[in-house]
């Protein structure tokens, strides 16, 4: 009788081992896929939050463009043929002879916070956050400290604008912008059409990318 309880109790001993063994397996294995699903949600809600300010950001810079061509338009109203495409801030009185069309090639676009107009920054090589080569800095996009410019809003212009506006710049983001340039003929004094590509990329567990293109016409020409 002895032995067999001895038995007994040894076998019931080893079947709540197992049993509370594979209870913690259980729970170990519940845990780490809760972990998991709840580590990717917060990834994924990340991700949402960025891609949303980067659309954002990749509509300004196209909007940038939009505004300084609507704006020669009104500044040169008697010869938009010719002076539709002009750098913000050059151009004589009579826009003749031209000054400072907007050539082909890569930009920033930024908002001056204090006059509340858009200008372009030219820079020599395309934005790409793969190659350290690149000229990356110069598309990085930086916060304002408002408290130094009264009436305005919460936005990001390039930390070089920020620098040569006298601004002080509140922190990096990480977002970089790029604008990019063509015509229809390639010459900015004969092209009546203008290709505006903006870019905004940001680095994230990887480099995350939005695009977004338009094309500007000079279609309010006037003969002169």
């Amino acid at each position: 009788m002895k032995n067999w309880m001895t038995t007994w109790m040894k076998e019931k001993t080893a079947e709540t081992l197992v049993e509370v063994v594979v209870a913690v397996f259980v729970v170990v294995m519940g845990s780490a896929v809760a972990t998991t699903l709840i580590v990717n949600s917060m990834r994924a809600n990340s991700f949402s939050k960025d891609n949303l300010v980067a659309l954002n950001l990749a509509v300004e810079g196209l909007e940038a463009v939009r505004n300084i061509r609507d704006t020669n338009w009104m500044k040169f109203g008697f010869d938009k043929t010719n002076c539709w495409n002009l750098v913000p801030g050059s151009g004589p009185g009579d826009c003749s002879p031209l000054y400072d069309q907007i050539a082909e090639g890569y930009y920033t676009a930024d908002l001056n916070p204090i006059s509340y107009e858009f200008d372009l920054g030219s820079v020599a090589d395309s934005l790409d956050l793969n190659s350290a080569s690149n000229p990356n800095d110069s598309y990085r996009l930086g916060y304002v400290d408002l408290t130094t410019v009264a009436g305005t809003q919460d936005i990001l212009i390039t930390e070089d604008t920020i620098a040569g506006l006298g601004l002080t710049n509140a922190g990096a983001s990480k977002f970089y912008r790029e604008i990019h340039i063509e015509y229809d003929t390639g010459d900015p004094a004969t092209g009546e059409i203008m290709y505006v590509t903006s870019t905004v990329q940001w680095d994230q567990n990887g480099v995350h990318q939005v695009e977004l293109t338009t094309s500007l016409a000079n279609y309010q020409k006037v003969s002169t």
